[in-house]
């Protein structure tokens, strides 16, 4: 019988270097994911922050049909949560600069009908590649629009 095997010291050494290589490319991919979202977690909890110090907007005017507001704070608003008592909150996605009047048309949302108020709360977008939109509930606004 002549049989022939790998040596126990080249088993040993094929073994641990599988074992550092595979471990290597787990630690690679572990430090990108962890920084991914350590810039999205991140990029959150400043918009929630910027909530509260940039964010600032007015009525001007409200009546059944629109909703006159300007972005009397520092801070871009990306758009607008329509809430109506009784009603589904409805998503407004018209971005208001800093400083800017805007012209909000109630038709926008369904079943409004007969509503005599509205609660409006705007909403901020962080920077990053899908980072979510973030709405500032501590600005908002309760607003009587007649019917």
């Amino acid at each position: 019988m002549n049989k022939k095997a790998i040596s126990p010291l080249i088993a040993t050494v094929l073994l641990v270097s599988f074992v550092v290589i595979l471990s290597g490319i787990i630690m690679f991919w572990g430090r990108q994911y962890v920084t991914e979202l350590m810039e999205k977690k991140g990029e959150t909890a400043m918009a929630k922050q910027e909530c509260v110090v940039g964010v600032s907007f007015e009525v001007t005017s409200a009546n059944p049909t629109k909703v006159s507001i300007i972005n009397s704070g520092s801070k871009k608003l990306s758009g607008f949560i329509l809430k109506f008592p009784g009603d589904p909150p409805c998503e407004i996605s018209q971005s208001v600069n800093a400083y800017e009047n805007v012209d909000i048309a109630l038709t926008q949302c369904p079943n409004t009908d007969g509503d005599d108020q509205v609660n409006v709360i705007p909403i901020i977008k962080p920077q990053g590649i899908g980072a979510p939109s973030i709405p500032c509930s501590t600005q908002n606004k309760l607003i009587n629009i007649g019917g």
